[in-house]
Formats: structure tokens, C-alpha cells, sequence
């Protein structure tokens, strides 16, 4: 105990007046499960508290990217999605890209495009005004693909709800994804 403070968890009350408690107690069986790797005997307790199981440790304290993502080809119509963009660019068609005005949005848009550019696809990037023309595509900016000649169009970050605006599209046969 320092300065009338008890050192140990179970003798504290919180904020809301609820005692802390450890999530696992010591004991001989857990004595046995912890410390059985190079880590802090303080944060294996802590791991086994969450739940995380001594084979898990490391991806947890050094995760991945790769670990962390879902396989793409696990979404609808991945293959269909990639086969159109490929033929698209095989037959060096003109590609529409529409992105959200936030971060992820343009940051999408931004690099779907220069990897389009770096195989010689010619692009077009329309980013709408969220002041004017609301969120995500829409009839003005397909209009506007379709003066530039775009042959197909890809929304990133947005267009799951713009039904009306990809109606437009597919009236005119121009394939969206």
C-alpha cells in the first residue's frame, strides 16, 4: 500500500463503485499456462484475459495487413467485377472512376487511377462537391462521363445506394462496377 492506496486490484473501486477484478485469477493452473513464452509475465495475464490463446500472441502484438484482410474473391461477383475491368483495359477502353469526397473515397479513387495510368488506360476522375451534388454518383456526373466517352465506369467508396444515378447507366449499357 502507498500513501493509503491499495497496490493490488481486487482492493480498488472504480469510478462507478464496482471493485476491479482481475479477468483471470492466479493459481497453480494458471501459474503453469503463464509465463511460458518470452513475454512479461503481466501481459500473458493480460492476453489470457482477452482471451487470446499463447499461439495467437504474436499476430496479435505484431499484426499483419495481409492477416487482417478478408480474401477479395469472397465478395459477389469478384470475378465478374475483375473480368469487366480487365477487358476494359485489354481493349484499352476509357474508364470512368467516381469517388466519395472523404478520405477513403479520393484516396480510392486516387490510386485506382494511377494504376489504370500506369498500364496506359486512359481515365477520367469524377470527385463530387457534397455541397452540390450530394453524395456519391449521380445523373450529372455520368452525363458528364458520357461526353468524355467513357466506356465503363467504377464508383470506389460510394455508390451502393445510388440506384436512380446507375439506372441512368445501365439504360444506356454502359457497364458500372
Amino acid at each position: 500500500m502507498i500513501n493509503n492506496i491499495p497496490l493490488s486490484l481486487e482492493k480498488r473501486i472504480s469510478v462507478s463503485g464496482a471493485f476491479w477484478e482481475k479477468r483471470i485469477k492466479t493459481n497453480t493452473a494458471d501459474s503453469q499456462i503463464l509465463n511460458n513464452s518470452n513475454l512479461d509475465y503481466i501481459l500473458e495475464t493480460i492476453l489470457y484475459g482477452r482471451k487470446i490463446q499463447k499461439d495467437e500472441f504474436d499476430s496479435f502484438l505484431d499484426p499483419k495487413v495481409n492477416q487482417l484482410l478478408n480474401d477479395p474473391n469472397n465478395l459477389i461477383d469478384m470475378d465478374v467485377a475483375v473480368e469487366r475491368i480487365v477487358t476494359s483495359m485489354i481493349e484499352k477502353k476509357k474508364i470512368g472512376i467516381i469517388g466519395d469526397y472523404d478520405v477513403d473515397g479520393t484516396t480510392s479513387a486516387s490510386l485506382l487511377t494511377n494504376f489504370l495510368i500506369h498500364y496506359g488506360i486512359d481515365t477520367d476522375v469524377y470527385i463530387p462537391n457534397r455541397l452540390k451534388d450530394g453524395y456519391g454518383p449521380n445523373i450529372k456526373a455520368f452525363n458528364k462521363f458520357i461526353d468524355n466517352g467513357i466506356d465503363t465506369v467504377i464508383t470506389v467508396d460510394c455508390g451502393s445506394t445510388a440506384i436512380q444515378a446507375l439506372f441512368r447507366l445501365f439504360t444506356l449499357c454502359l457497364p458500372s462496377l
